[in-house]
């Protein structure tokens, strides 16, 4: 039986739900947004967008003062004119406007913290922190160190943590100057699951509760455990934002859903959490409708794979629609998942209407799945599918339409077995498309790799958002052991 730790602070609790402006506090403090656009921060980028510009229309409608966002791809920091980190590429040049063109007082850094650092350039970014403006609050830099691997690997990486080099707060690549950069209160490092360093433990920003007692053994930690949360309180006063949600705890498997109302990644207003969340939903839940996608696919005959993995438990209460089972993250997830298989059926029918039906090639499989998974050694029932389908019907594309599960946890495990997968697009000599409705879960990185790797695409949000404008990931096999065609 897995055993959870849940340890809360109570104090912490109420004064970060009830916190006020503090007496004889007469500036409010000014926010800035800066979010790293590198590819491997996936659909972290759309959101942030989506999320700043939903809070500046509040906070315009309140009348105050909107929150500043500047872009840049990665995390590098350089001296001012340095030879080694080029201005385009430099963090330190937008953080110092910023604070002095943009006259923010809080920059809220998003960022996997990837990039070249230079010991120059961290001294130089310390100073500029450390400048105070006459009748400004002082100076402070908050860090949220996340991508999208880190997100959804979930409790994963507790005991099967990624190499040292993937991971810049690892402590075999001596992150020491990052905390020194937010020590002496400059500012505080947020981060899902990391272990923080001794010495250091007072800026990092803890969440409400641990879900892992693995994670808590790691980190030293004995029961009873009082976090602090006196980080998120002092922000909320000093911005009138939540940094920290309601409902946050480290680590879980995301859904789409899940991810927006369990977790926080913008500030967002104090009094409208679940407002907040419905409308941050709902922007990112916006996409291209399937037939928009196939149109996309260039091909004489392209296979339509649709493969949904559930629960039967979770579906048997979903049909009885009981009215306590309603607000459940199960019974959520199952709406979600027969919303998308009627698109599904919809776009057949409409196919099959049009007389064309020559030129795709309809499959929808419905996986019924034992939470514990299925054996490594075990056929994937989607590589299963695309080689039938490329042997059978002589597609020259795959698109495949999936929420992505295929048992081995709860929702929002991923288990495909990608070498399966990529051993029958490379045998077939076929492409793959594929498209992965955000409140399932976003597709993962070395799936989206796999696709390009095979001249195809995986689709994200709609053609028409430019939120949705990423840097591209390197296409990228995922057996090492094939040799590229």
């Amino acid at each position: 039986m897995k055993f959870y730790c849940v340890f809360y602070l109570v104090c912490a609790f109420l004064s970060l739900g009830g916190a006020a402006l503090t007496q004889g506090q007469e500036v409010e403090s000014k926010l800035g947004v800066l979010l790293d656009t590198s590819a491997e921060m996936g659909f972290l980028v759309p959101q942030v967008r989506k999320e700043v510009r939903v809070l500046n229309a509040r906070l315009e409608g309140q009348g105050r003062e909107l929150v500043s966002l500047a872009e840049i791809e990665g995390a590098s920091i350089g001296r001012e004119a340095s030879l080694s980190v080029p201005g385009s590429r430099n963090a330190l040049y937008p953080i110092k406007k910023l604070f002095e063109v943009s006259k923010v007082d809080t920059v809220y850094w998003i960022t996997s913290l990837k990039g070249l650092q230079s010991g120059a350039g961290f001294n130089a970014l310390e100073e500029l922190l450390d400048e105070t403006p006459e009748g400004r609050p002082a100076r402070k830099l908050v860090i949220r160190n996340i991508w999208q691997e880190q997100v959804q690997a979930g409790d994963r990486w507790i005991r099967n943590a990624p190499p040292p080099e993937t991971d810049r707060l690892d402590p075999a690549v001596r992150p020491g100057e990052w905390y020194r950069l937010i020590g002496e209160n400059r500012g505080i490092m947020i981060r899902s699951w990391q272990i923080p360093l001794d010495g250091h433990r007072k800026e990092f920003g803890f969440p409400w509760r641990i879900r892992h007692s693995a994670w808590l053994r790691k980190a030293g930690y004995t029961a009873p455990v009082e976090f602090d949360f006196s980080w998120a309180r002092s922000l909320q006063q000093r911005h009138r934002l939540h940094f920290l949600g309601s409902r946050e705890e480290w680590p879980s498997r995301i859904t789409g859903r899940s991810w927006i109302f369990d977790h926080s990644l913008v500030p967002y207003p104090a009094e409208s959490e679940e407002e907040w969340n419905a409308e941050v939903f709902g922007e990112m839940r916006k996409r291209d409708s399937i037939d928009s996608d196939l149109a996309r696919i260039e091909g004489e005959t392209i296979g339509v794979l649709s493969v949904f993995g559930y629960l039967q438990p979770d579906l048997d209460r979903f049909r009885l629609g009981e009215e306590r089972a309603r607000k459940t993250a199960s019974f959520l997830y199952m709406k979600d998942l027969s919303e998308l298989v009627k698109e599904v059926r919809e776009s057949e029918q409409a196919w099959t209407k049009s007389g064309k039906e020559k030129d795709r090639v309809y499959l929808t499989e419905f996986l019924d799945r034992n939470r514990n998974g299925h054996s490594a050694d075990a056929l994937d029932p989607i590589a299963l599918r695309i080689a039938q389908m490329a042997k059978g019907k002589s597609v020259d594309a795959v698109y495949l339409f999936t929420n992505g599960y295929l048992g081995g946890g709860p929702y929002g495990t991923f288990s495909m077995n990608l070498e399966q997968i990529e051993s029958a697009v490379r045998s077939a000599g076929i492409r793959l498309y594929v498209r992965m409705p955000f409140e399932t879960g976003p597709a993962p990185v070395t799936l989206q790799q796999l696709a390009l790797a095979s001249g195809g695409k995986t689709f994200q949000g709609s053609q028409e958002d430019p939120d949705w404008e990423l840097k591209p990931l390197k296409p990228k096999w995922f057996s090492p052991t094939l040799e590229a065609e």
